[in-house]
């Protein structure tokens, strides 16, 4: 059996060898190679640019700049552009691919054994996860706010609620919330609300969290953090438009991650949307577009979901699920942006941001995913920081 597989590997190696080489003539002699493989293209890479064996990203780097530069503007990829390229998920798998299965251009011996172990934890974590509150249910709601058009960072966040069971648990839950704590406080608040927030009701929104974490739900905390002076002119007009897109479709896969389990793979599963309608910012117009946009090509690009089943805006003081996006969002901003404290109610607006970000457990805006109990959160930052100048959108 062991020589059987070897023989396959070698007999792959060498075939993959010679794809590679017919490329590299293709190119030497500035020919067509618009037919030529993905799989033989990042082989290319590998094979071609050593550098790029230790690291996805500037194998990715190099991948676009050498096979679409088309979209790389001024060391740039724009949103627009990201649409155009194959994603770089998809580079990662070719990637492992001819280095692990085809055992071809394999990286350092450090930068292997990381792998390996990073694979090893990864399916430990899942083996041992019970899967039980999950895989019921196919249906999912994402609520989703923006903070910070004009600060450091730009910020679409909310919640993902994974049935329509815990859906309707919840909103019962958080209004009985809502309920006690204006009795408890003596307050009349009827939308919770980060810019409401002041040093006369801060004890009344901390306990607000302490709450929600009490019920032992499960909730997952998304997030998209983009540095706005890494956007381009185009992007900034619309970024709005572009990281709506960005969440629901390229991302929709990553942060659905920990909810969908390999069994929904042939499932129909069906997202619905929810953003703040004060804070998108998108007539109506617009908002037909994008829902249009997003239901015509969700069921090819997203492994998990085949069915966009609702994109709406609706006004924050009627959905209480709206008004936490609002305060994650906000939060995120509040801390990450590093906003400036300026008096009593900066600073209870601090102290509640400290609160929320410290129980969903994100610690720093490179924060990527976790686990604490009921509370998860998946985020992704796209920052002059995280990523090489290629990268900036």
């Amino acid at each position: 059996m062991a020589d059987t597989k070897k023989k396959a590997t070698d007999i792959a190696r060498k075939k993959r060898l010679q794809q590679v080489q017919e490329l590299h003539s293709l190119i030497l002699e500035k020919k067509d190679i618009s037919k030529i493989s993905r799989l033989v293209k990042v082989a290319y890479v590998l094979w071609q640019y050593p550098n790029t064996r230790n690291s996805d990203r500037t194998h990715a780097i190099q991948y676009y700049k050498l096979f679409y530069p088309e979209y790389v503007e001024n060391e740039q990829i724009t949103f627009e552009n990201i649409y155009k390229i194959p994603k770089m998920y998809d580079l990662q798998r070719d990637r492992a691919t001819i280095q692990n299965t085809e055992e071809l251009f394999p990286p350092k011996t450090d930068i292997n054994q990381r792998r390996q172990k990073q694979a090893s934890e990864y399916q430990l974590y899942y083996k041992n996860k019970n899967p039980e509150i999950y895989i019921n249910d196919a249906n999912y709601y994402l609520y989703l706010d923006e903070s910070g058009k004009n600060d450091k960072y730009f910020v679409l966040a909310g919640i993902l609620i994974n049935s329509d069971e815990k859906k309707k648990n919840l909103e019962k839950k958080l209004s009985e919330i809502k309920s006690n704590l204006n009795s408890k406080h003596n307050m009349n608040i009827n939308e919770w609300k980060f810019t409401n927030i002041n040093h006369k009701n801060k004890n009344y929104y901390i306990d607000l969290f302490d709450e929600i974490k009490k019920l032992g739900m499960n909730i997952v905390f998304i997030s998209v953090i983009v540095e706005n002076s890494g956007l381009s002119s185009e992007s900034k007009k619309n970024k709005t438009k572009e990281l709506l897109k960005f969440i629901v479709k390229d991302c929709l896969d990553m942060l659905t991650l920990y909810t969908c389990r390999a069994s929904y793979e042939n499932v129909v599963s069906n997202l619905n949307v929810t953003l703040d309608n004060d804070g998108a910012g998108i007539d109506i117009l617009q908002q037909e577009q994008i829902k249009s946009e997003l239901i015509s090509s969700i069921g090819t690009e997203s492994k998990y979901f085949t069915v966009l089943d609702d994109l709406c805006w609706k006004d924050s003081k009627d959905d209480n699920f709206i008004q936490i996006a609002d305060m994650y969002a906000s939060s995120l901003n509040n801390i990450f942006s590093e906003k400036p404290i300026e008096g009593e109610n900066s600073q209870a607006k601090k102290d509640f941001a400290k609160k929320i970000l410290a129980d969903v457990g994100i610690s720093s805006v490179f924060s990527s995913r976790n686990n604490d109990k009921n509370f998860e959160y998946i985020n992704k930052c796209i920052t002059t920081e995280d990523i090489p100048a290629e990268f900036k959108v």
